[in-house]
């Protein structure tokens, strides 16, 4: 069978504005309101992440994709969204590097990227976003590298979870500037050295966890021996009934295409015209919109349901996908 979204609720509905279909919210006056969140948390979505996310930079604050089944890398169109405050992927199965990109999110409080299979080292632009208190790359086994002594600029920081991965060298002292650190946890990783003292300072500390046979800690509230490490768990799925959609050929409209054009790169319209895409399936939908609610839209309007169109082809695994235009009924009530 069929593993679609839990909730799809009134998605990809024509003649609905898209802030109406479920796991959106939005802000603004009537027909003016932009896309500010997508709350997408455990929702059986599986593939990878479009870059046409990339299209909603204007708006969007939020994305929560915890605890979905998403592959792939991280996109580095996700550094256009320079009004995002809240970034949450973990629980996922996300590979590849973290994106340097992501220090251009000069607004983004919460970095929530663990439990994935992220690899590689933790980006150094990671210092430039000062606006963040919580940061998650915990459970990434194959995080490497030191950690960035430019994270010390991060004064706000709250919550600072790096542990279970291959991190080396030493604990930066420049990490004794956090001085709002609550919970601070580096163990299981293959650090050496001490706990600087700068830290041991931090008066709001109340977490400290290292592995305390490698890197000497006398004020650590938890000390850890190396221990193999397990494999994650992520939270059980829920059932989803299946749907089943009618389809047929759409021919693309030429306002979509010339809209699309417009406002992507080239090098971002090639994969609309492979018929086994996302995006290829994403103009076909828009494109069967009807010339009069077409003609409606504006460029940046279309831009943004065609970016919602890709997300939901790219992740939503029904053998039968919605392709004449139809509404999206849940089969679930949840929101």
């Amino acid at each position: 069978g069929t593993d679609p979204w839990i909730d799809q609720n009134d998605w990809l509905s024509h003649g609905k504005h898209e802030c109406d279909w479920g796991l959106i919210e939005c802000e603004g006056p009537g027909p003016r309101k932009q896309i500010t969140k997508l709350i997408m948390f455990h929702n059986s979505m599986k593939g990878t992440l479009p870059f046409e996310l990339g299209l909603l930079s204007d708006s969007l604050q939020v994305l929560d994709l915890v605890s979905n089944d998403f592959t792939g890398t991280i996109p580095t169109e996700l550094g256009k969204l320079t009004l995002l405050e809240d970034l949450e992927l973990k629980f996922n199965s996300f590979q590849g590097s973290i994106p340097s990109v992501l220090g251009e999110l000069t607004e983004l409080t919460r970095l929530s990227l663990g439990r994935n299979d992220l690899s590689g080292t933790i980006p150094t632009e990671i210092g430039l976003l000062t606006k963040l208190n919580t940061i998650g790359l915990e459970r990434n086994t194959y995080l490497e590298g030191s950690i960035p002594s430019e994270m010390g600029q991060l004064v706000k920081m709250f919550s600072l979870a790096l542990d279970y991965n291959s991190l080396e060298s030493t604990i930066p002292k420049e990490f004794g500037k956090m001085t709002k650190l609550d919970r601070f946890h580096v163990n299981h990783n293959h650090l050496t050295g001490q706990m600087p003292a700068e830290v041991c300072a931090l008066s709001k500390l109340k977490a400290l966890r290292a592995d305390c046979l490698e890197v000497s800690c006398p004020c650590c509230t938890q000390c850890y021996e190396q221990e193999p490490q397990q494999p994650q768990e992520k939270p059980p799925d829920e059932e989803a009934d299946e749907l089943v959609h009618s389809s047929q050929a759409i021919v693309f409209n030429h306002q979509v295409l010339d809209a699309l054009i417009t406002i992507m790169s080239p090098s971002s319209t090639v994969a609309i015209f492979d018929s086994t895409s996302p995006q290829h399936k994403a103009v076909q939908w828009l494109s069967s919109s009807g010339e009069e609610e077409i003609s409606s839209y504006s460029n940046e309007r279309l831009g943004t349901r065609f970016a919602l169109a890709s997300l939901f082809y790219s992740t939503f695994t029904s053998e039968e996908k919605e392709e004449d235009g139809g509404s999206l009924s849940s089969s679930s009530s949840s929101s």
